[in-house]
């Protein structure tokens, strides 16, 4: 990925030029000793923690963009090669926060590798859950309630995730949302721990009971 660009602008390399290692894609997937290991001593040391905390910068920013775009196999590259999924970008947003709603496949790849489905804007204190049942996504909503997401949760205005998807008149969404949270009306209901919800099949999707085998 280094060389110059047109005009003689040189491009940076998506990975540290300084970190050695294998390229997968262009992407430094292995340093020396480990994934994305930093050895070295003295100014060396010191040059290549500077390196490899921009490179790490910057993966961040390339896993947030990939998964706000929808990037299936973007995102999946850059968590295989070492970046955290739950590395915040520039603005101090995770990937989950400012994923593409409709890509289930994004939201599971992120919460496979440890993604916080529960991560709150600081400012609007909406959560992955708010955006899924407002923008009306169930099998996304799913996924993040399987993953351990909370859906008692208030936003900023004091809405839960149900109160949106009625606002919206996503009724799949809110009957979801009611009968995992054992109510019937939006507004004020008790979250249920995602392993502890009623069994009940809407639609081809199971709200979680507690005990597979049980």
């Amino acid at each position: 990925m280094n060389g110059a660009a047109a005009g003689g602008v040189e491009r940076p390399s998506l990975g540290a030029a300084s970190v050695g290692g294998e390229r997968r894609g262009g992407l430094v997937t292995r340093g020396w000793g480990g994934p994305l290991a930093l050895h070295g001593g003295g100014r060396r040391g010191e040059s290549e923690g500077r390196a490899m905390g921009s490179s790490t910068e910057l993966l961040a920013d390339m896993l947030c963009t990939a998964a706000a775009r929808g990037r299936v196999e973007l995102v999946q590259a850059l968590l295989e090669a070492g970046t955290s999924p739950n590395a915040l970008n520039r603005l101090g947003r995770s990937p989950i926060q400012v994923m593409m709603m409709g890509s289930v496949r994004v939201a599971e790849l992120l919460l496979l590798q440890g993604a916080d489905p529960n991560r709150a804007d600081p400012v609007t204190l909406t959560r992955p859950v708010h955006d899924a049942a407002r923008e009306g996504f169930l099998d996304t909503l799913v996924a993040l309630h399987r993953a351990g997401a909370r859906l008692d949760v208030r936003d900023a205005w004091g809405r839960l995730p149900v109160d949106l998807a009625e606002e919206r008149g996503h009724r799949e969404v809110a009957r979801y949302l009611r009968a995992a949270t054992g109510g019937t009306e939006g507004g004020g209901h008790a979250g249920t721990d995602p392993a502890e919800g009623p069994a009940e099949t809407l639609g081809s999707h199971q709200v979680w009971e507690k005990g597979s085998g049980e």
